[in-house]
């Protein structure tokens, strides 16, 4: 199982695990749209700019779902940080990465 983005011929683009790729298709699973927006300088965001938030793509996003390839323009791997962003959405577990990491690991 991979999980890649896509880019739709709607303008939405989205981020889903694909569980298998056939006949000019796109099987998918637990699929959210990325959506850009602008932040201003908070705590959460120190630098203020740009940050991507997740939100279901479809109101019941159960199953599987089959993506015509028709209606894609694009698909592409997902860099490590939107990847982990999604599986933090999808899971509800938060993903924690180096010295943090090894401070849980080794107590």
């Amino acid at each position: 199982m991979q999980i890649k983005a896509f880019k739709l011929t709607t303008g939405d683009e989205i981020v889903a695990k694909v569980l298998a790729e056939q006949d000019g298709s796109f099987v998918i699973q637990d699929a959210l749209m990325m959506v850009v927006q602008m932040a201003p300088k908070s705590k959460e965001h120190p630098e203020g700019g740009m940050f991507c938030q997740f939100y279901p793509w479809t109101i019941i996003n159960e199953g599987s779902i089959n993506l015509q390839a028709i209606g894609v323009l694009a698909h592409y791997n997902v860099p490590a940080d939107v990847e982990r962003s999604y599986t933090q959405n999808v899971s509800g577990l938060t993903i924690v990465s180096g010295a943090a990491a090894s401070q849980i690991l080794n107590g």
